[in-house]
């Protein structure tokens, strides 16, 4: 497994951003989130991760609990390893997920990615 710097699984630029809404697809959404991926670009040799909170949902420590709870997610889980980045975009009723409950809704819908990307 590739060392890879837990902080640059988050860093993208703005341009960047543009591109991985632009070239996003859908791969989940539900009331509490909607989750897009797009093909990493070349230069980068990891995929990464963009958690979007609006301040409409909460106070700041409850929109930065999701976050880390995501970007632990991405990391433990080894997410960084599919050829993808990722948009995270957050409601309200994510709020309420424990981590437990959070990995399990992420883990059945980033496995039907993965299988969907090795055929």
């Amino acid at each position: 497994m590739p060392s890879v710097s837990v902080r640059a699984l988050s860093r993208l630029s703005t341009l960047e951003v543009r591109k991985l809404f632009d070239a996003g697809r859908l791969l989940f959404r539900n009331s509490s989130m909607t989750v897009l991926y797009a093909p990493r670009p070349q230069n980068h040799n990891h995929g990464r991760i963009l958690v979007v909170t609006s301040r409409k949902i909460g106070n700041a420590p409850a929109r930065n609990l999701i976050r880390r709870r995501l970007k632990a997610l991405f990391y433990e889980e080894g997410w960084y390893n599919l050829p993808y980045d990722f948009a995270f975009i957050i409601r309200t009723p994510a709020l309420n997920y424990s981590f437990q409950q959070l990995k399990a809704l992420c883990t059945n819908f980033m496995r039907t990615l993965g299988s969907s990307s090795s055929v």
